[in-house]
């Protein structure tokens, strides 16, 4: 007998997180699988506020209460995600200071997500002083042409 409520036990093992996904990314395409709304995930699942999809990889329990939730491996979650580091973020297992990333910013490169099939954002496209998609060399945009969010 399994000890997680039968409301969490529903939500377990729907979703794949890509390698370099953006944990938040990861939480948005999980909620669509579960057809529940990004902010009853937040609320429900993780019992944070519904507007706090941004501050998700930045909160430790947050991040092991969704692998958890979702049956993902916690530290390749943590690896590809960034947190609260002891100069500022911890990006990709590395100390990098409070500029190099912009966790409340949404940066993406929409030519990338049209070719992705199943939209996905990748983390290293919120280091700050990266002015393109490293890949492509296609150019972030902070609202998606497609989906204007």
């Amino acid at each position: 007998m399994s000890d997680v409520p039968p409301s969490a036990a529903r939500l377990r093992r729907t979703v794949q997180a890509q390698p370099g996904e953006d944990l938040r990314s990861v939480v948005v395409r999980y909620a669509r699988i579960k057809r529940i709304s990004v902010e009853m995930l937040l609320r429900f699942g993780l019992q944070v506020d519904a507007n706090s999809l941004a501050s998700v990889p930045l909160r430790r329990y947050q991040l092991e209460t969704f692998a958890d939730l979702a049956g993902l491996e916690l530290q390749k979650l943590a690896n590809d995600a960034f947190a609260e580091g002891k100069n500022g973020f911890e990006l990709f297992g590395q100390d990098a200071g409070l500029d190099v990333i912009e966790p409340h910013r949404r940066r993406v490169a929409p030519g990338m997500l049209k070719s992705d099939g199943i939209p996905w954002i990748r983390a290293h496209w919120q280091v700050a002083c990266l002015p393109c998609d490293p890949d492509t060399g296609e150019c972030f945009v902070q609202i998606c042409p497609t989906c204007q969010k």
